[in-house]
């Protein structure tokens, strides 16, 4: 089998090096520390080895051949690199037209609860990308401030319009008016379901916070198993 080579710079040279001797000093201290027996040390190293090897040959190996047969490896991982652009641009396009879909007002509450819902699982998926923070921080921010407002077109309480603070006046409004609601008994439906999202109200805004931050927290859901009364976009609260 004949293989040809390219030059490996000497930053490349010295990663892989690093790399092994990472793996080196990890594997002493595994065996020190009594988490391995020297059998398991020897094979962590070998394969350690190996797969240090491995890795710093395949960038530069330019082409091998195999009976004859000529492969060209370097064509083969542009290839492949064409395709994982290809597969981001497709993603990038699906996640977009799917949060963007999710933004357009919700006919029901109920609608709406299915929306968020659809954003978290979204949210979940992308979260994992270590593009988030440059391809989809801003989209989601702006995807959580809609579903926000949303959400308080189906809270039965006047919102407050104060100072240039305004989103922390609201959160503060909301907060009274959930304690407000959770110290009467024998809540009728319609203001449970308000009180719901009214809870919803201010896990979106803690979401919202902390993806601004570059955190990238859990999105909470207030869970509904009781009876749910619909409320349909437009109608009153003596209305529902």
């Amino acid at each position: 089998m004949a293989t040809r080579f390219k030059k490996t710079s000497w930053g490349k040279q010295l990663l892989y090096v690093s790399t092994f001797a990472g793996v080196l000093i990890m594997g002493t201290a595994l065996l020190f520390s009594r988490l391995i027996d020297g059998a398991a040390f020897v094979t962590l190293i070998i394969a350690g080895g190996l797969g240090v090897s491995i890795y710093a040959l395949l960038p530069s190996i330019a082409e091998f051949s195999i009976g004859g047969n000529t492969v060209k490896f370097q064509e083969k991982l542009d290839e492949a690199q064409r395709i994982t652009d290809e597969l981001r641009k497709i993603r990038n396009i699906a996640v977009t037209t799917t949060l963007r879909s999710l933004k357009l007002k919700p006919v029901s509450n109920f609608i709406l609860y299915q929306n968020i819902i659809e954003f978290r699982n979204v949210y979940q998926v992308i979260s994992d990308t270590d593009m988030f923070a440059e391809e989809y921080q801003m989209l989601v921010t702006e995807t959580a401030l809609t579903l926000r407002e949303h959400v308080g077109g189906y809270i039965d309480h006047d919102l407050p319009h104060q100072g240039p603070k305004w989103l922390d006046w609201k959160d503060e409004s909301i907060r009274q008016y959930i304690l407000s609601l959770e110290n009467k008994t024998d809540i009728p439906l319609g203001e449970k379901m308000s009180l719901l999202f009214a809870q919803q109200y201010l896990l979106l805004s803690d979401f919202i916070y902390k993806v601004n931050q570059g955190e990238l927290p859990e999105l909470k859901i207030v869970s509904q198993d009781g009876e749910w009364k619909v409320i349909m976009k437009g109608s009153t609260w003596k209305e529902a």
